[in-house]
């Protein structure tokens, strides 16, 4: 009898056995900067430009005719997408190809905006990791994050990976260490990403 019960549901284990791992589509998180004893306390990251900022402005695009066809993420907040593997970092882009997150040769933490998914030669995408509620790399010398004041002003900072040779526009004494603090993101009309493209 047990041998029966065992056999009828042989299939249904196998099935689930043989199901290959679906990459999940989104586990977003929004990143806020803390450090008490600076100015970036409490500021939110933003991508602009394929860089990634804090206390800057959010940008995104969706193709004209994927808008038409009511199938474009909207909204314009920075979410981070950890997907199965933990090691790889992407935006929470629909996209095609996704946009991957990387550390410039410069130092500066950016992604592949768009349909571009070319990085400067010696970047790196190796270091990153999510711990809990906090957004972390240590990589090739580097551990954690800075902030660095933006050349184009307006109390906007740059977002940088925490080593002392990384090139900055007033240089790393300007800049302020910051753990990245993360929330989980959860759209409000049940959408999978939170954008279609950041640029």
């Amino acid at each position: 009898m047990k041998f029966s019960i065992f056999l009828s549901i042989l299939p249904f284990l196998i099935g689930a056995i043989a199901l290959p791992a679906e990459k999940k589509t989104s586990k977003g998180f929004s990143v806020v900067a803390i450090n008490p004893e600076s100015p970036v306390h409490n500021l939110k990251l933003d991508a602009s430009s394929t860089y990634l900022y804090l206390n800057g402005e959010t940008t995104v695009w969706c193709p004209p005719q994927v808008g038409k066809a009511s199938d474009c993420p909207g909204g314009n907040t920075t979410v981070r997408d950890t997907p199965v593997l933990a090691s790889a970092n992407y935006m929470s882009a629909k996209i095609p190809g996704g946009e991957h997150i990387y550390v410039d040769p410069n130092g500066h933490v950016r992604y592949t905006g768009g349909s571009d998914s070319n990085m400067e030669p010696g970047s790196s995408t190796n270091g990153f990791s999510q711990v809990e509620s906090e957004w972390k790399y240590k990589a090739n010398g580097a551990n954690g994050f800075l902030a660095c004041p933006f050349r184009g002003g307006n109390d906007i900072w740059e977002v940088f990976v925490n080593a002392k040779n990384i090139t900055t526009y007033q240089g790393v004494d300007a800049c302020h260490p910051f753990k990245a603090q993360t929330t989980p993101w959860q759209s409000s009309d049940g959408r999978t990403f939170a954008v279609w493209s950041y640029t």
